[in-house]
């Protein structure tokens, strides 16, 4: 898989149902096997969070501090007996989103962070971390506070401060883009 020298951006992983909750904690996670890469994720660094179910990477998020081991040992399907089931964490910000990228699309712009056909690096170097930006700042920013998909018929704000009511549980998935 190799790893990567100097680290620029971080991609972090999740599912629908931890998607929820990284977005509302405004925390992301990885298993503790991944705490030497998430280690080295640093305040402000480009982060992006890639849905493993439907196969999307949302952003740009931002680091809201540095990479943390059990930051939130409840947070991340955690319990008091055992703690986060992803302790290798990391508190998040953002200011706007664009519209998620599908794996087809990721492979196709970035295929050098791939190590087999759907399993890549999350972290990034400095080029690739810029093409990605690149790639996110090119795509449409989504509308606030619809940008950001939730349970229970509730999404959060632009500033991930508050969720607000809505009809929409989920965002369409983008299309082969």
């Amino acid at each position: 898989m190799g790893t990567v020298a100097n680290v620029a951006g971080f991609i972090f992983g999740c599912t629908d149902e931890t998607e929820i909750e990284c977005l509302t904690r405004k925390l992301f996670g990885l298993k503790g096997s991944c705490w030497d890469a998430v280690a080295r994720v640093e305040p402000g660094m480009p982060l992006w969070l890639y849905n493993f179910e439907r196969k999307i990477l949302r952003g740009t998020f931002r680091a809201a501090g540095a990479g943390t081991f059990n930051l939130n040992p409840l947070a991340l399907q955690g319990n008091p007996s055992t703690g986060s089931s992803f302790p290798a964490q990391c508190s998040v910000t953002w200011d706007d989103l664009h519209e998620p990228i599908s794996i087809k699309r990721l492979q196709a712009e970035l295929p050098q962070i791939f190590y087999s056909h759907y399993k890549f690096r999350f972290a990034l170097g400095p080029h690739e971390a810029q093409q990605l930006l690149a790639l996110f700042s090119s795509r449409p920013a989504l509308p606030m506070p619809a940008a950001l998909p939730l349970a229970n018929g509730r999404q959060v704000s632009q500033q991930g401060r508050q969720a607000l009511p809505t009809r929409r549980q989920y965002l369409p998935s983008p299309g082969s883009t």
